[in-house]
C-alpha cells in the first residue's frame, strides 16, 4: 500500500521466510537476521537506512522519511 500511494519508481523486496538471501545480506552488512528488517537502498545498490526489528512507534513514518531522504539526495 505504501508504494503505490507514493507511486514508487524503484522495486520493493519482500522476504517473508528469511530465505538464504537474506541471511547472507544480513550478514554482509552486520545486522542481525530478524523479520521485520526493511532496508532502503538507492538507485546504486548502496543500503542507505536500516530499519531493524523492534519497537518502532511509526513505521511508516520513519519509512516514508528514510525514502524521502534518498529521493532529495538524488535530485541533488
Amino acid at each position: 500500500a505504501f508504494a503505490r500511494e507514493v507511486k514508487l519508481n524503484f522495486p520493493v523486496w519482500l522476504d517473508p521466510t528469511m530465505s538464504m538471501a537474506f541471511t547472507r545480506f544480513a550478514r554482509a552488512h552486520g545486522i542481525k537476521a530478524a523479520l521485520p528488517t526493511t532496508a532502503v537502498i538507492d538507485p546504486n545498490g548502496v543500503v542507505r537506512f536500516f530499519m531493524p526489528h523492534g519497537g518502532f512507534r511509526d513505521t511508516a513514518r520513519e519509512l516514508r522519511w528514510a525514502v524521502d531522504a534518498v529521493l532529495a539526495e538524488q535530485k541533488g
